[in-house]
């Protein structure tokens, strides 16, 4: 068909039936005429007509779907912010029991047990008033060694016969198989009766541990005093005494008597008296001298004594 319009075309045929008032009459029929080309718009820029301004109307309207737009892109973000953080608190989640795991695991290594009662019995008996150095010998059991920040803490009992300052007491790290020994400084009630205390290793990741350090006091009353008797001496009755010879007598003794000498001060009671004679009672037998200069450096702190004699 292709090559029989070709031929058609170049044919002399043709070109008669393209200037044939028929075949002119049938391209005005059925062949679509062509758009004239757009009239070149000459006038002058100037006084071309304004845009039209957008009514107020129209104007909210604009407005309100921007907001719209805005509205829902900051939801969308808000919705991907929420879903990133519920992720990152589950991660916190997970962490937080793998560590709760952790220390579970190394809390049953932690252990501890007490071989000896020094400077006084797990139950003894004190005399009421006076402070006393209470010391716990206590062996690690465990599998592994305590931590740096490793602390004795009062668990139960009477803390009002705790010293002050000896609530929390410094342990530190320990091996496995190795010993600490544990001080810590008791005040003596006034009152009779059973007073008792526990204290327990503790560490702030891994929480109290071990086994548990007691001791009891019993308060015993103060001795009483004995008033000491004034001592009456006799006087014996004298018989007949010869005037002349007593007043020869007294006359000789005055003379082969020396000078009486000159009366002595009365020596100044030492300050720390007390503090003394509790140290004594702890066990510390050093010489008074020893004791009374430890007691003035320490300007009579009982506690500062003890750590400097031991």
């Amino acid at each position: 068909m292709k090559h029989f319009a070709r031929m058609f075309q170049n044919s002399p045929f043709a070109a008669a039936m393209e200037n044939h008032p028929l075949a002119a009459a049938m391209r005005a029929q059925f062949c679509q005429p062509e758009e004239p080309a757009s009239p070149v718009d000459h006038r002058d820029p100037a006084r071309q007509p304004e845009e039209p301004v957008e009514t107020t109307d129209e104007r909210k309207q604009k407005k309100k779907k921007e907001m719209k737009q805005k509205v829902k892109a900051l939801k969308k973000e808000a919705k991907a912010i929420r879903k990133e953080q519920k992720k990152l608190e589950k991660r916190e989640r997970k962490a937080k029991k793998q560590a709760k795991k952790e220390a579970k695991k190394m809390q049953k290594q932690l252990d501890c047990e007490v071989t000896g009662h020094l400077d006084m019995e797990e139950t003894s008996q004190q005399v009421a008033g006076a402070i006393v150095l209470k010391t716990w010998k206590v062996k690690n059991t465990g599998s592994v060694a305590w931590p740096e920040n490793t602390i004795a803490v009062f668990h139960t009992g009477n803390e009002s016969v705790i010293c002050p300052g000896y609530e929390v007491i410094q342990v530190g790290a320990v091996d496995p198989n190795d010993v600490a020994y544990i001080r810590c400084m008791l005040s003596v009630p006034e009152v009779e009766g059973s007073y008792s205390l526990t204290y327990r290793l503790s560490d702030s990741v891994f929480g109290k541990f071990g086994g548990r350090l007691m001791t009891q006091i019993d308060v015993m009353e103060k001795p009483a005093q004995k008033e000491e008797e004034p001592v009456v001496a006799e006087v014996g009755i004298p018989q007949a005494i010869d005037l002349a010879e007593a007043e020869i007598e007294a006359e000789e003794r005055v003379m082969k008597e020396p000078s009486a000498p000159a009366p002595k001060e009365p020596a100044k009671p030492f300050e720390f008296q007390k503090q003394k004679e509790q140290l004594k009672m702890m066990g510390f037998e050093m010489d008074d001298e020893t004791l009374d200069s430890v007691l003035v450096a320490c300007k009579g702190d009982i506690g500062q004594a003890i750590s400097l004699l031991m």
